[in-house]
């Protein structure tokens, strides 16, 4: 039922069929796979590939991890990932809905979580959040002061805003800590980190 049509005569049909029979293709090698059809990185399966994609592109272009940074939007993720336009938004709803995404006061405006940070940082970025939260939950139950300074901490421990941030995002999530915020806090998510029982439950548990 399925056959090579050749023409005996043609030197170049003949030498095809001899490469067919062999195996050689004069196809180039594929390249690699696109970013959105990879395997999902560890702690982020059960994510279609467009969600991964837009969590990785959020979490890599947000300077501080702060409450609005970055707004995405359709038209900038389309811009910047090869994705189709469907999947995008349907991957911006997954996200949302996930409680890692929320959609502004200006439609199809959208502002990273902390989950995002959390989740996607611990996948993409060149630091781990849940060892950084050990860390700085450490650092709090054997300092002396129970509220403490977070730019201070930060520069004890050698770590810039978006680590730090990062950080205070994992702690906050699992009730371990309690933030003191202020409107001219940035680049930092808090002004204090206020060390509580839970605080000291959560490095004894992770010590």
């Amino acid at each position: 039922m399925l056959f090579l049509k050749i023409d005996p005569a043609s030197e170049a049909d003949l030498k095809g069929l001899v490469d067919r029979l062999h195996g050689v293709s004069r196809k180039p090698a594929l390249g690699d796979a696109p970013r959105y059809v990879q395997t999902a990185p560890s702690g982020l399966e059960g994510w279609s590939p467009a969600a991964i994609a837009v969590g990785k592109h959020v979490v890599e272009t947000s300077a501080h991890a702060l409450a609005v940074d970055p707004v995405a939007t359709l038209e900038d993720l389309t811009a910047s990932l090869d994705i189709a336009t469907d999947d995008l938004r349907i991957a911006l709803l997954d996200l949302k809905n996930g409680g890692y995404l929320r959609e502004m006061n200006v439609p199809g405006h959208y502002a990273p979580q902390p989950a995002l940070f959390v989740d996607f940082d611990e996948a993409f970025m060149p630091f781990s959040p849940s060892e950084d939260a050990r860390t700085l939950a450490n650092r709090m139950v054997t300092g002396e002061e129970r509220a403490a300074d977070t730019k201070r901490l930060a520069e004890t421990l050698g770590w810039e805003p978006r680590r730090m941030n990062s950080a205070i995002c994992y702690l906050e999530r699992v009730g371990a800590i309690k933030s003191r915020h202020a409107l001219a806090s940035a680049p930092w998510r808090a002004v204090q980190l206020v060390r509580t029982d839970e605080t000291l439950r959560f490095a004894r548990n992770h010590d």
